[in-house]
């Protein structure tokens, strides 16, 4: 009985420390997903500022040829 308390005691120690490191990969996914998330919010904010800046051109481009707008 006892070498099974010191199995069980072991086995604790292993699951405590197997746990910190999931925690740390958790952490560290997290990190790199929030990376990402802000990266997708730039490059958002950029495609619209350059679609609204195309638009503004074409409509220019539109009164110089004396197009409808």
């Amino acid at each position: 009985m006892a070498k099974w308390t010191l199995d069980r005691g072991a086995d604790e120690i292993s699951d405590k420390t197997r746990f910190s490191q999931l925690q740390d990969e958790i952490r560290a996914l997290q990190s790199k997903n929030s990376r990402q998330r802000n990266d997708i919010a730039r490059l958002n904010q950029s495609l619209e500022r350059v679609t609204k800046d195309k638009l503004s051109l074409l409509s220019d481009i539109k009164f110089l040829r004396g197009e409808k707008q």
